[in-house]
């Protein structure tokens, strides 16, 4: 894969946020970007609007993930003044097949976009609507030994992005992640999690249904670099109205609630998205069938991990 030209000055990009000289207000907000950073004004920006009515229809294979049997759920979650970032301390999750073929990508953090209000909040819009926020799992291409080497080149990284709509029932999976806000809330500060949470049962449930868009695009922080495999599924999830609040309650490196955090949508210019449609859609046959339940899909990619990897 093509090596690309970038400018690290010194910055660690473990975190993905790879400048702190950038922010969501004022002279730093994003229309700002491309004054310091040349390439958040390439053409294959991130986030886009997916319109339907634009999307190109395909059949993949299916997403697959990978994780040891007794995957563990030690987890840091961690204000870096932009986000909040969750990174996990134990062994590899993989992901392979779709959009990703036979290239296996290791995850490496998840973090979250929120906006002012309950209408507001993710980076990707569907349709022109948007959502109250977003989750982004991020994975480094295994063949890059770390996410330094992996931010040089255009198949460097995948994310999946999981939409998340507001209703008054809360959400269970995040509630160990709302619950430790209260202790990272000024920038900087990290902390293990004190309830577990897993990240495999999230993008399990997230990636069993294999409707997703998929698209090539950049990180949506500076320096907005180009080398994302974008894998954004199709179906939200829900948290209640007060999960959202926390979020908004952290602290920014300006000593400011962090009550929003999402750049706006970029131009598409010429590249093509993709609408992944499982094969009994794609084939006009109706699927009558449930989705697996957890314990079972866990157990299936537990069978195939053990011969895959």
């Amino acid at each position: 894969m093509r090596k690309i030209s970038t400018s690290k000055s010194g910055n660690s990009y473990t975190g993905l946020c790879l400048s702190q000289n950038f922010g969501y207000e004022g002279n730093d907000d994003p229309s700002h970007w491309g004054e310091k950073f040349e390439t958040c004004v390439g053409k294959r920006q991130s986030p886009i609007n997916i319109e339907d009515s634009n999307v190109k229809n395909v059949t993949l294979p299916p997403l697959k993930l990978y994780y040891a049997k007794k995957h563990c759920r030690a987890t840091t979650i961690v204000n870096n003044g932009h986000t909040v970032m969750l990174q996990s301390n134990c062994h590899p999750v993989k992901v392979n097949g779709g959009p990703l073929g036979n290239d296996m990508y290791v995850f490496e953090q998840l973090h979250f976009h929120w906006g002012k209000n309950d209408n507001e909040g993710s980076e990707t819009l569907i349709n022109n609507q948007s959502s109250a926020m977003e989750c982004h799992a991020v994975f480094r291409k295994e063949d890059y030994k770390s996410m330094n080497e992996a931010l040089n080149y255009q198949d460097g990284l995948a994310v999946v992005g999981f939409m998340y709509d507001v209703k008054q029932r809360a959400d269970p999976m995040i509630e160990s992640i709302v619950t430790a806000l209260p202790g990272v809330q000024e920038p900087d500060k990290k902390k293990q999690l004190y309830k577990p949470f897993s990240v495999v049962d999230l993008l399990a449930q997230g990636i069993s249904s294999q409707c997703y868009y998929t698209y090539n695009g950049s990180l949506t922080t500076p320096p907005c670099l180009e080398v994302v495999r974008w894998i954004v599924l199709k179906h939200p999830r829900y948290l209640s109205p007060a999960q959202l609040a926390a979020f908004r309650q952290v602290h920014t490196h300006e000593g400011t609630e962090m009550t929003h955090n999402f750049r706006p949508t970029q131009p598409l210019w010429d590249r093509e998205v993709f609408e992944n449609i499982p094969n009994e859609q794609h084939s006009g046959q109706r699927n009558n069938k449930s989705p697996l339940p957890l314990m079972v899909l866990e157990t299936l990619l537990g069978f195939l991990l053990s011969y895959s990897v």
